[in-house]
């Protein structure tokens, strides 16, 4: 609010006339300036807003902060005697810890996270799973081949290296068209994110890396088998 009505100067000391409560149209000097807060929802960015004395301006209801060291239903307890001795009529509801409060709070937004990293995840192991099974379906067919090499002397670590070198390929074409589809479809889920950015780095270079360990087990694997094939095997093949 002191961004938006007093841009570029110091708000303090200035007056404020406002129409709340209706019949208290009354001017009021402005004497300090709080952090912003998200009262609505953590994913709904502040908006302006002011803090009037509860004298000056009562309302139907009002929400009591207690800090203590006792325990949830002692102090629950000692706010209603409280309560009861300034005014035996007035009720006293909705007592609740602020976690309890902040739990609630997020809720739906934590249930929506839930959802989303459930379907991820299962993705991420579907897409784990078809690397692995084509990749290794790959070598696997080339078996002979490298029996073939190995029977005319080719090293264990050639091999290897060539068969990376393939994955390398395949893998890298999957990720150069799958990394952009997933920075644009993160545009659709950032709303229901909070303090991370659908662009995190880190989340991102995870996956990456997860898939790269994936596709390189899944040639390394097979071509292992591959190299202990009996070499006169291989040379009699077809």
């Amino acid at each position: 609010m002191a961004r938006h009505y007093f841009p570029n100067q110091d708000p303090l000391g200035k007056r404020l006339m406002f129409g709340f409560p209706p019949d208290g149209a009354a001017e009021r000097e402005i004497v300090g300036i709080a952090g912003d807060v998200r009262d609505v929802a953590l994913g709904q960015e502040p908006g302006p807003m002011m803090y009037v004395p509860y004298a000056q301006a009562p309302f139907w209801g009002a929400n009591l902060v207690v800090k203590s060291t006792l325990g949830v239903a002692g102090v629950a307890a000692a706010i209603r005697e409280e309560v009861r001795r300034i005014d035996k009529d007035l009720p006293v509801t909705d007592i609740a810890t602020m976690p309890e409060i902040v739990d609630a709070s997020v809720a739906q937004a934590r249930f929506r996270t839930f959802l989303l990293a459930l379907f991820a995840g299962m993705a991420l192991l579907l897409a784990a799973t078809g690397i692995f099974g084509v990749i290794s379906y790959s070598v696997s067919c080339r078996t002979n081949e490298i029996g073939i090499r190995v029977a005319l002397g080719a090293s264990s670590g050639s091999i290897l290296g060539g068969s990376f070198s393939r994955d390398a390929d395949a893998g890298g074409g999957g990720l150069a068209i799958g990394l952009p589809c997933a920075l644009v479809a993160s545009r659709l889920i950032g709303h229901l994110l909070f303090g991370v950015s659908a662009y995190d780095p880190a989340t991102l270079g995870a996956v990456v890396l997860g898939l790269a360990a994936v596709a390189a087990m899944a040639g390394y694997v097979p071509a292992r088998r591959a190299m202990r094939v009996d070499p006169m095997v291989a040379l009699r093949h077809e």
